[in-house]
């Protein structure tokens, strides 16, 4: 941190003493950076500061500085970087690796860099600006007592003038004083004094550790918030360096931090049906690697035996090492790559029987070594198998860029251990499991549950999915699955533990505080999944729309079963489209479920799914089709004090010959209302205006139109009730939706 003079008045100084500035912005400058561009762009720039500084006002003194400023990225990505022109190509491209490592932990030196904007920055300083006020004296050291934290006696520390800090720094605890202002410097931190006379604040010494690893409420919070922030910046960074649509535009990505056993600690608030699956895979990395699992070691996987979801979705896993060498924790991310191989392009087939059929299966492969991503096993991986990948360099850009997302949580994760200690943020990602824990089991307390309650429905073919829950004599949780149907034919099994994501996604909604989604809700919880089931199928069976249909209609019943709301729109609505060149994926939006607390949000993803709707110039510019339509679905939300919310309407114009496939489901009946509400209304697709099935797969030539009109939400209450009175309790009577 920074400290310059006269920080505490610094806004109303700064408004004295601030520049000028005017901007020219180059039109036409988009493309690869080479020495010709280079050469234009100076040219360019220099003509666009004359005409910036023509603008500026007369009273401005000869004090006038202008530069070249160019936004610039590597092609198809979003990480824009903005530096100044300079002198050579060969400086701005070093200074541009060396922000882009700063700014997203990576540096691409082979990969080439695209000018995206570029704009002439002229500054001006005021002829008459207002003085600075009198720097406060050197008054030599004075002594001071002061409170450093809430509960603890005050300590004595020094006191010394800006002017007495030295340039190679001084430890706190002690007190700056200056003209106006006064620095507490806390213990831990390290003040220096820079040429200018700004103050540095460091806190690269050794930190003084003023707590221990004991459960402190408050610092649960913290460690919550800081663990979820970890893997936000995770995210952000994935999405900054990814080029599919699929997670640059849509997020249809995950990440997550783990303990050193594989329990998830924390998760940003991505996609629901990833997170609890992802704990599965972590821990199947860790028992692959056993004691070969070493410091800079990085892991691919997408086999659903090993945690998958389905296939597309890749998941890379990194472990993160302490200072005694012992494992620390584990980062993960999992991202939907738009193409994996199968039968068809995109792989999501409406029709697969066999994994095999759904494109290439990795399990735990060891990817990278030291740091270093090896480029060739991970672009064999994608390359192997009866059906490979289609496009294994752009599998290998996702990768790489899920691997820099990584190792960026991983500095960051190393940082919090710095400032507070191993042995702290270990602890702490166990609190935070113990709270979750807790919580789930206060909201236990509340029931019986004798007799079992039940929920069941169907998929659109009849599939079953039927859960009881139940009250353990050991009082803990039991979520039972068995009576739901068999190995499914196609490809609408869910892997167990994508029944594990939705479970986990459920009881955190029931428990209602805000925690982030950890093992902890799992701790006192009695799984009972029946193996060779949809919901735990044979290892080679087909899963393509379990992870994304099925886990739909498990969580339909255990919300049916918690009473939790009204049905939401129960689907995804996936459709692929694409040939041997490209492969556009998307899930659409819906109707959601109306409450006791209010009507259903209107074509948003609902439950599994937390992704976005492609923006329309995305699409456009990325695909070889045109967007005809995009709309709510108007009065498809069922009716009731409380209405669903509406579906929406896609219509799609594809501008070359490809394939289509549709994966969808509540084609052949609504979302359920409850308490009288009515019924959302059911999806419905076609091609060509010619009604389609939710499962189709077709060959079309230019031209072809598809319509996708997803399903509403179901309705909460009789219309035109007075009021309606809250569920007595999350959990019901027997409810089957047959």
């Amino acid at each position: 941190a920074l400290v310059p003079r006269h920080a505490s008045v610094f806004s109303a100084l700064g408004v004295g003493q601030s520049e000028r500035a005017e901007s020219e912005p180059l039109g036409a400058v988009r493309g690869t950076l080479d020495e010709g561009r280079f050469s234009s762009l100076r040219g360019s720039l220099d003509a666009a500061a004359d005409a910036a500084l023509a603008r500026l006002a007369p009273d401005l003194d000869e004090r006038v500085t202008a530069e070249g400023l160019v936004v610039m990225r590597h092609p198809g990505t979003d990480a824009l970087i903005e530096l100044p022109l300079g002198a050579s190509l060969a400086s701005l491209r070093s200074r541009f690796e060396a922000a882009h490592a700063r700014q997203f932990g990576a540096r691409r030196p082979e990969e080439p860099v695209e000018v995206v904007a570029a704009r002439a920055w002229v500054r001006a300083r005021r002829a008459h600006p207002i003085p600075h006020t009198a720097r406060a004296a050197s008054s030599g050291v004075t002594r001071a007592r002061v409170h450093l934290e809430r509960g603890r006696p005050a300590v004595e520390v020094d006191v010394i003038g800006r002017d007495d800090v030295p340039a190679e720094g001084r430890a706190g605890p002690l007190l700056v004083r200056d003209a106006g202002t006064t620095l507490v410097v806390e213990p831990g931190f390290v003040v220096s004094r820079l040429a200018d006379g700004t103050l540095a604040l460091d806190d690269h010494a050794e930190p003084t550790r003023a707590y221990g690893t004991h459960r402190d409420p408050v610092r649960v919070e913290v460690f919550a918030g800081a663990f979820m922030t970890l893997a936000t910046e995770m995210g952000h960074v994935l999405r900054a360096l990814a080029k599919s649509p699929n997670i640059r535009d849509r997020l249809d990505f995950s990440c997550a931090v783990f303990d050193a056993e594989g329990g998830l600690v924390a998760n940003a608030p991505h996609i629901p049906v990833h997170l609890g699956a992802l704990g599965v895979t972590v821990r199947a990395v860790l028992r692959a690697a056993g004691d070969t699992l070493r410091d800079g070691d990085a892991y691919l996987v997408n086999d659903p035996r090993a945690g998958g979801s389905h296939l597309p979705d890749v998941t890379v896993v990194m472990p993160v090492f302490g200072d005694g060498g012992a494992l620390l924790a584990v980062l993960a991310c999992r991202g939907h790559h738009p193409e994996v191989g199968g039968r068809t392009p995109g792989s999501m087939p409406a029709f697969s029987s066999t994994l095999a059929e759904e494109g290439v299966v990795i399990p735990p492969l060891l990817c990278a070594v030291d740091h270093t991503l090896d480029a060739a096993i991970v672009r064999a991986a994608f390359a192997s198998g009866p059906m490979p990948s289609r496009a294994p360099d752009d599998n290998l850009r996702e990768v790489r860029a899920q691997h820099d997302a990584l190792a960026r949580g991983r500095e960051a994760l190393r940082g919090l251990c710095h400032r507070h200690g191993d042995d702290v943020v270990r602890a702490y990602m166990g609190h935070l499991q113990d709270v979750s824990e807790a919580s789930v089991r206060l909201a236990l307390s509340a029931h019986a549950f004798d007799p079992p309650v039940v929920a069941e429905d169907t998929l659109d073919d009849g599939t079953r999915i039927r859960v009881a829950v139940s009250r353990g004599p050991d009082g803990r949780l039991v979520l039972d699955f068995t009576g739901s149907a068999g190995p499914h034919p196609g490809n609408a099994n869910a892997p167990r533990s994508v029944v594990v994501s939705a479970v986990l996604y459920v009881l955190r909604t029931w428990v209602g505080r805000a925690l982030p989604l950890n093992e902890g809700f799992l701790r006192c919880v009695t799984l009972i999944v029946p193996g060779d089931s949809c919901l735990d199928p044979p290892g080679d069976a087909a899963v393509a729309s379990g992870n994304v249909e099925t886990s739909q209609r498990v969580v339909d019943v255990l919300v049916a079963a918690f009473r939790l709301g009204a049905g939401s729109q129960g689907t995804m609505n996936n459709l692929t489209i694409g040939d041997a060149d490209f492969a556009y994926y998307e899930t659409l939006g819906g109707g959601a479920g109306a409450t006791s607390a209010g009507p259903g949000g209107s074509a948003v993803h609902t439950h599994m799914t937390n992704s976005r709707l492609t923006d329309v110039e995305v699409l456009e510019e990325a695909y070889p089709m045109h967007v005809r339509r995009t709309s709510f679905r108007r009065g498809s939300g069922g009716a009731g004090r409380h209405p669903g919310g509406d579906g929406l309407v896609r219509e799609l114009v594809v501008d070359r010959a490809a394939t289509i496939s549709i994966v969808a489901e509540r084609r052949s009946r609504g979302p359920r209302g409850v308490h009288g509400g009515g019924d959302g209304a059911p999806g419905h697709d076609a091609i060509d205006g010619l009604p389609v099935p939710g499962r189709v797969e077709r060959r079309v030539e230019a031209g072809a139109v598809v319509r996708i009109e997803t399903p509403g939400g179901g309705g909460y209450g009789a219309e035109g009730e007075a009021g309606i009175e809250p569920d007595p309790s999350p959990l019901g009577p027997v409810r089957r939706f047959d």
